[in-house]
């Protein structure tokens, strides 16, 4: 797992020597390189590499969701990622079936007057091989598939 950034496992499961896990992720952050000179002064300070580094609605915009699986002894693989800053998952008791709901919104945009909350893009999606293929299902993206019915309207 450490290979796979952000670190840590996310949401797992383990049966026998298996694991499947679902995880967040963030954007890797990098810096320009310092030069000595930079280095030595205390009022220098590391700069990100590409400007959209440095805004974090930018950031909020490049999370992910990941699946991966494997053996517990072995190096996990990826299985699928889908841009999301949220995400569920259900996992069925053979591991056969996979649903990931995702949900995403564009941070950057302003919301309109009268508008408390910027839309969410939901998206569902299933995988029948433990995995290995995903399909993405019909699912209205302006609702949020983890809200209530009686919550939406």
């Amino acid at each position: 797992m450490s290979e796979d950034q952000s670190y840590g496992p996310g949401d797992f499961r383990v049966h026998g020597e298996n694991v499947v896990s679902m995880k967040l992720t963030k954007p890797e952050l990098t810096f320009k390189p310092m030069t000595q000179e930079q280095l030595d002064d205390p009022d220098s300070k590391a700069e990100f590499a590409e400007e959209w580094m440095g805004n974090v609605h930018e950031r909020a915009n490049r999370r992910a969701v990941r699946i991966l699986a494997g053996e517990l002894d072995s190096q996990l693989s990826l299985r699928f990622e889908e841009t999301a800053q949220q995400a569920d998952w259900w996992l069925s008791p053979n591991w056969d079936t996979i649903y990931l709901a995702t949900g995403w919104t564009d941070r950057t945009q302003e919301s309109l007057p009268g508008q408390r909350y910027l839309p969410q893009l939901t998206q569902l999606f299933k995988s029948t091989d433990k995995g290995q293929e995903w399909e993405k299902l019909r699912w209205p993206e302006d609702q949020n598939i983890n809200l209530p019915a009686l919550s939406r309207s």
